[in-house]
């Protein structure tokens, strides 16, 4: 790859090729030759040359706290009255927060990892579809207020991470442009009042100068497998039985 060349070779090769080009433009004017090899220096060097060096040694735990502009999607396909081809009803919450701490071997510290999600926070296009969603999938809320026989499930799904398929902290002394590392997040997920082991795909991308790691995480599983109830509205036609979670995450590094 690109990015894990030696920028010492790619500037010595620019040396080289500066002189081919020279020689080829003109051997009346050395200027040309100096001026081309200045050029193709600062090409190599600017467009190929890493602009940092993520280099970490961890001998300690590392902190990861979701932060502001962290967003959670729900995604079903399903199918409208009168539409004669599916489409996906998307939910989307910025209502997540909590932390996962791993320890210098890459595991997670069990104790120290939750995180939480506020059912009551996602909406999408249809109000229909989010009152629906609140009184009669997740049971977090009741149309005229809470009766004194109403059973209401929390509000809140938890997550508890408890291993990686590989670990999550960045490799040490790589060059390269964007350091980035994939792996299988699982643990127990409690929503409506089930636990289940659920399973993310997990894609994260390392700002070394910010402190920060982005990326994107995605599970999936049935309306069943929480006991959740398939929403049933006038204008849906059908809904498939899946239900896709994703994550848009941010992080803070400690």
């Amino acid at each position: 790859m690109l990015t894990y060349l030696n920028v010492n070779h790619l500037l010595a090769r620019a040396d080289l090729l500066a002189g081919c080009v020279g020689e080829a433009v003109t051997n009346r004017n050395g200027n040309m030759k100096l001026i081309g090899g200045y050029l193709s220096i600062l090409f190599f060097a600017g467009i190929f040359a890493p602009t940092a060096v993520f280099s970490q040694t961890v001998d300690s735990d590392t902190r990861f706290e979701i932060a502001e502009g962290s967003r959670v999607f729900y995604r079903v396909r399903e199918q409208l009255v009168g539409i004669n081809f599916l489409n996906d009803a998307v939910g989307v919450s910025e209502g997540i927060s909590g932390a996962i701490v791993v320890a210098p071997d890459g595991t997670v510290d069990v104790s120290q990892s939750r995180l939480v999600l506020d059912l009551a926070t996602f909406s999408s296009d249809q109000a229909r579809r989010d009152n629906f969603i609140r009184t009669r999938v997740f049971e977090i809320a009741q149309v005229g207020g809470c009766q004194p026989d109403c059973v209401l499930h929390e509000p809140e799904a938890v997550f508890t991470p408890r291993t990686v398929s590989n670990s999550p902290l960045p490799p040490e002394n790589v060059e390269t442009f964007f350091p980035i590392v994939g792996f299988e997040l699982s643990g127990d997920l409690t929503l409506h009042g089930v636990t289940k082991q659920i399973t993310w795909e997990v894609l994260a991308t390392y700002n070394s100068e910010e402190g920060l790691v982005e990326g994107k995480a995605q599970t999936s599983f049935t309306f069943s497998t929480f006991d959740l109830t398939k929403p049933a509205l006038p204008f849906l036609l059908t809904v498939e039985d899946e239900i896709r979670l994703e994550i848009d995450f941010k992080a803070t590094i400690s």
